[in-house]
């Protein structure tokens, strides 16, 4: 009997493997990852399914690999395969507010040089529009409306907006 309740509890932890790293991700995106740590996430990541959310957070350990790495060519490469996979995830979820949160957040912060930055209108119109209906948890609704608004370059119409939203 205890057999079949590990293999019921561990069975379901392997559905749902990187459920934790993810987890960690959303919690401590400010965080200043060592190299190991984000090659660890990189890895669990990288192993898995095509889920929009574990494309989108791929693509974040991606963005701060780039920002790591010490060569320009890896920095770059990290970046386009990065910028890669969160835009794939936008494209098989369009409605997701987590996926332009992370979208928007990193277009925003992102060197203008890069050219990384046509779909911010958009991104957050999507993330106003479905902020309320979206079934993610409050309190994490919360803490990424709250992310936004303390990003330094915001416009004062894009701040505007998100100051309309009443969590």
């Amino acid at each position: 009997m205890l057999k079949g309740f590990y293999f019921l509890v561990f069975g379901f932890l392997s559905f749902f493997p990187n459920s934790e790293v993810i987890d960690e991700l959303r919690i401590n995106m400010e965080k200043d990852w060592s190299d190991g740590e984000l090659e660890y996430y990189y890895e669990r990541l990288s192993e898995e399914s095509d889920e929009p959310v574990n494309l989108a957070y791929l693509g974040v350990v991606e963005f701060m690999l780039s920002k790591n790495a010490s060569f320009p060519i890896k920095k770059f490469k990290y970046f386009n395969k990065g910028k890669e996979h969160i835009n794939k995830a936008i494209t098989n979820d369009t409605k997701d507010i987590e996926l332009r949160y992370l979208r928007f957040l990193f277009q925003s912060e992102i060197p203008k040089f890069l050219g990384y930055h046509d779909n911010k209108e958009e991104d957050l119109n999507v993330f106003i529009t479905y902020f309320d209906s979206s079934s993610i948890d409050v309190e994490f609704k919360n803490l990424m409306l709250s992310r936004l608004k303390s990003l330094t370059n915001l416009s004062n119409e894009e701040l505007n907006s998100l100051n309309k939203i009443n969590p």
